[in-house]
């Protein structure tokens, strides 16, 4: 599971995550400009670029014990609690740009899934420099004996973490390029091991162990019919996620451009109008939202004289609107999802669909729990 997780990123995450998220610091590229080649002169400029680091916050943590066992510096009163100000913000900013370097640093781990020298490096660079520098970064400012020192030595602080993400573009690296031919390299590494193996059940026995290894899991429900065809974007046909939310008038599905928590459901039920025709009706739908939350649209209630078929339902799973338009009854209604929170998550980053916020994670991977110990309590019965 683990390895088909990380192809599944190599193939199609990684190169967003690095390019497009820009997380492609000096170490990250030189991983993948080396991995595989006899050729490791790339390798000077990883050590450059830790030394200089190192040795500028080691230079810091130093000021910080001259300052503590050297006399006191007489400073005015207005200086003292300007330096306060200025300490406060200055780390205060630092600590917001390190919050996501290491929440980049843990990812390019669970994308590389192994430690390595490089990785190592990139952790004490990304995660511990800075959060060294947060700290004696501040007790440096306080002491300083005038104004311009103080944001001078700011701004030094706030540049030492960033000089491993500058060094790639001043050395002119070809950043996509580089990425490109690891992926190939990734790519032709995992094609002939599948060359290796014998027959298809030494495939099946030995790649995909169990059931969760024969892929991601991801479908798309058409609950009314829609023709499938090229559209140009004046037609104004939405496929993208839905918000569901309850209001005055008992509910509100909205697009949006990202994933939400109020886009996230794991029953969905439906009752089609009775009539005969190729394009059937919803005239009652019912919602029930990952955080419990049930939201219905009745058509039959509101007095009209609609008649309602048999009851449908998805549920036992995690899904999402992707395709809603409403009239006297709902005309189209199209969803997407998985059977479990895992594969929905995996399938948005491996077909780089749409961004999943921090909140609908969280929510993801309650659900993912709550999922396992049903499972377990189930076969444990």
């Amino acid at each position: 599971m683990r390895k088909r997780l990380k192809l599944h990123a190599v193939d199609s995450f990684y190169k967003r995550f690095l390019i497009g998220g820009k997380n492609c610091n000096i170490y990250r590229l030189v991983h993948c400009d080396t991995k595989g080649n006899k050729n490791k002169w790339p390798l000077v400029y990883v050590i450059f670029s830790f030394l200089l680091q190192v040795c500028l916050t080691v230079f810091v943590v130093l000021e910080v014990f001259f300052i503590t066992n050297s006399e006191k510096v007489t400073q005015t009163e207005e200086l003292k609690y300007s330096l306060y100000i200025l300490a406060t913000l200055g780390s205060t900013y630092s600590l917001l740009v390190t919050l996501p370097e290491i929440a980049s640093t843990i990812e390019a781990y669970s994308i590389f899934g192994q430690i390595g020298a490089i990785q190592m490096i990139d952790a004490i660079i990304n995660v511990f420099i800075p959060l060294t520098l947060v700290v004696s970064g501040y007790f440096v400012i306080i002491n300083e004996t005038n104004f311009i020192n103080g944001v001078l030595n700011t701004a030094a602080l706030l540049f030492i973490p960033e000089i491993d993400d500058r060094i790639p573009s001043l050395l002119g690296y070809d950043e996509n390029a580089v990425i490109e031919n690891y992926l190939i390299k990734e790519a032709k590494i995992e094609y002939n091991e599948y060359l290796r193996l014998e027959t298809a059940d030494e495939i099946i026995g030995k790649k995909f162990a169990n059931a969760h290894g024969l892929g991601v899991e991801f479908n798309d429900y058409f609950i009314t019919n829609s023709t499938e065809q090229g559209r140009s974007p004046q037609d104004f046909a939405l496929y993208q996620p839905f918000i569901v939310k309850r209001n005055k008038e008992g509910h509100e599905i909205d697009p949006s451009n990202y994933i939400t928590e109020d886009c996230l459901l794991r029953r969905v039920e439906w009752k089609f109008t009775a009539r005969n025709t190729t394009k059937p009706r919803v005239g009652y739908l019912k919602l029930v939202k990952l955080t419990g939350e049930v939201i219905e649209i009745n058509f039959s209630s509101g007095g009209e004289d609609i008649t309602l078929g048999d009851l449908h339902c998805l549920d036992d799973g995690v899904y999402m609107i992707t395709t809603f338009i409403m009239s006297s009854s709902i005309l189209s209604l199209r969803l997407c999802g998985s059977k479990n929170a895992m594969d929905f998550v995996t399938a948005m980053e491996y077909y780089s669909l749409w961004a999943v916020t921090a909140r609908a994670k969280t929510l993801l991977w309650n659900h993912k729990n709550d999922y396992t110990k049903r499972i377990k309590h189930h076969h444990s019965a």
